[in-house]
């Protein structure tokens, strides 16, 4: 499975190191359903996505959603499990982190992130 990289490249932080890619229609519905929490290192991208719930999950997560030019165009916060976030029309996909993770690295509306593939 492909592993990624995220950085804020507007302020240049962290935003997880091991990111792994949900790109398929199974892999977007999974999604981290079952995963209890994990660490600060971790996250998942949804691509393509402008919507996403944490229905069934057991923990709050980070959510951002960005552009296809990579520019975050709106951020939820500690998403609390069993919600349905709005739909971002202007959202190519998701990149969903640990709860806190945002406010860690100081990461907001309109900062430029980018994806590095790690192996």
């Amino acid at each position: 499975m492909r592993r990624f990289m995220v950085v804020n490249k507007s302020n240049r932080s962290l935003l997880a190191g091991n990111v792994r890619a949900a790109d398929s229609f199974f892999g977007r519905l999974k999604g981290l359903l079952g995963k209890r929490g994990f660490s600060t290192e971790d996250g998942l991208i949804l691509f393509p996505c402008s919507m996403v719930h944490t229905i069934g999950m057991k923990t709050e997560i980070d959510v951002l959603f960005l552009s296809a030019i990579d520019e975050i165009v709106y951020v939820i916060e500690k998403m609390r499990p069993n919600r349905i976030s709005p739909y971002v029309k202007s959202s190519r996909y998701v990149v969903e982190l640990p709860a806190g993770q945002v406010a860690r690295t100081c990461t907001t509306k309109g900062h430029v992130i980018s994806i590095t593939q790690i192996y």
